[in-house]
């Protein structure tokens, strides 16, 4: 999978020997995810222990943009970036489709820019993830990856 990634392919989809080719969902699918670092522009819940964070890319000609969302955070690991994390300006209603049930808007306060590993697939249109990113750690200065 890893020579195909450039391609922006997103996984592959498995199924038995003795399967016959129906368009099931008794397949398996592997999603090949890589490390990145994306800014933490904002965080929906609490700001003690966020539920999802809202994640941005640098662009040169517009500054942070915005291109996805977290997967919804494990407790431990919401605290420990909630810590880190200081709100700036006021809180607006964001789809963030990361959060399951959530059909509707959720209130996400923005903050100020921290860089995180996250894992993301090769599901990317244009500058959009299509699937949410899965938080790793708060990003180190030094070895720092970017989203292509």
């Amino acid at each position: 999978m890893g020579d195909h990634l450039p391609a922006r392919l997103e996984g592959l989809v498995l199924k038995r020997v003795d399967q016959p080719y129906v368009a099931e969902r008794i397949w398996w699918k592997y999603r090949a995810r890589w490390p990145v670092d994306l800014v933490i522009l904002g965080a929906a819940g609490t700001l003690v222990a966020p539920s999802a964070l809202l994640v941005g890319v640098f662009d040169p000609d517009r500054g942070l943009v915005p291109v996805g969302a977290s997967v919804r955070l494990r407790r431990t690991v919401a605290r420990e970036i909630g810590r880190v994390l200081v709100p700036t300006g006021r809180a607006r209603r964001r789809r963030l489709a990361t959060l399951p049930g959530t059909g509707e808007p959720v209130l996400v306060q923005p903050m100020v820019p921290v860089v995180g590993e996250f894992l993301v697939d090769g599901a990317i249109e244009e500058v959009r993830l299509r699937h949410p990113a899965r938080f790793l750690r708060r990003a180190t200065s030094a070895g720092c990856r970017r989203a292509h």
